[in-house]
């Protein structure tokens, strides 16, 4: 079990049976009483709790007025929101620090704030999805994270989805994204000569080489994806028109999926759909997954793709299942 994790059952164990003694702290987490001491310390340095001993007994200290902080509950209940979003979810890199931010927000808030942002929760009448997702090594997203901060260059050894192949690569890490369901490490790759992106849950390893790199001026993560579609980068910017039947016209207005995007009302009550993105392929499985109420007007290289998948899916369908 992760240390944050501990720490953390400690504070709820002091906060709802105050004047624990170290041999049943010990006891309760199975823990030696010298690794309990080790924690009560690291609750101070590293959650900043107080903590007290009187006549043997363990406690937490009262929240001193200056750590109280002055948030409404709805500012509270967007925090909270924001720490349990998908991007932080279980398993995903940082979120032991989210649960740890949040009880350091929790020791800090006024009794009625964190009452209401409970009860939302609990009622579900605001609720953030959480998706399944494979854990990310968290010595790599240590390792990433400091090498960012620092711009130090690094090695890692990386499980290409395309070749399924293990690959050694040297790279100046630029930024951590979370994109469509995943978080991304962008950076530039001395084995290929350009920046790229690899997802984290591939990076087997990650290795600081003690060497050091400079960030372009010119780098930003909005830029390196203005003319992907979702995720893919790369490609010549191509302009992709679709008619969409009137029956998903209004969803389609509701969204604004991409920053190039255009709309044209069309006399049957459709709307046709234009935007700019690197390549065709990527958004080719967005509009396949509309199916007949979508039709690509152009490139005609793109209606070809569409028409050949669309073909291969009726073979599929319409052979008896084995």
């Amino acid at each position: 079990m992760p240390k944050s994790i501990l720490l953390l059952q400690m504070i709820d164990l002091l906060r709802e049976r105050p004047g624990l003694s170290i041999d049943k702290l010990a006891a309760i987490l199975g823990r030696s009483e010298r690794t309990i001491y080790r924690y009560l310390e690291s609750l101070s340095d590293e959650l900043h709790v107080g903590i007290y001993c009187e006549q043997g007994g363990y406690y937490l200290a009262e929240r001193p007025v200056s750590s109280q902080l002055d948030l409404s509950p709805k500012e509270v209940l967007a925090v909270r929101l924001a720490l349990t979003s998908n991007a932080l979810g279980k398993g995903a890199p940082f979120s032991d620090y989210a649960v740890t931010a949040w009880k350091k927000i929790e020791l800090a808030l006024t009794g009625d704030s964190l009452k209401e942002v409970q009860s939302s929760i609990t009622d579900r009448s605001i609720y953030a999805s959480q998706c399944s997702q494979t854990k990310a090594s968290s010595e790599v997203v240590d390792c990433l994270a400091d090498s960012i901060e620092r711009s130090k260059r690094i090695s890692v050894i990386y499980c290409s989805q395309r070749s399924g192949e293990t690959k050694s690569l040297f790279i100046d890490p630029y930024a951590l994204v979370f994109r469509r369901h995943n978080w991304y490490l962008i950076a530039f790759s001395h084995s290929h000569g350009r920046i790229i992106q690899l997802k984290l849950i591939r990076i087997v390893k990650a290795e600081k080489t003690g060497e050091n790199f400079q960030l372009p001026h010119d780098f930003s993560v909005d830029s390196f994806y203005a003319k992907s579609w979702e995720m893919w980068t790369g490609d010549e910017e191509r302009l992709v028109r679709v008619k969409f039947s009137p029956r998903v016209a209004r969803i389609i207005k509701e969204t604004k999926r991409h920053p190039s995007q255009e709309l044209q009302d069309t006399p049957d009550g459709g709307v046709i759909f234009s935007v700019k993105v690197s390549g065709i392929e990527e958004i080719s499985f967005w509009i396949l997954s509309w199916g007949s109420n979508a039709e690509v007007i152009e490139p005609d290289d793109l209606r070809k793709l569409i028409d050949e998948n669309a073909q291969k899916m009726l073979s599929i369908y319409s052979s008896p299942t084995a």
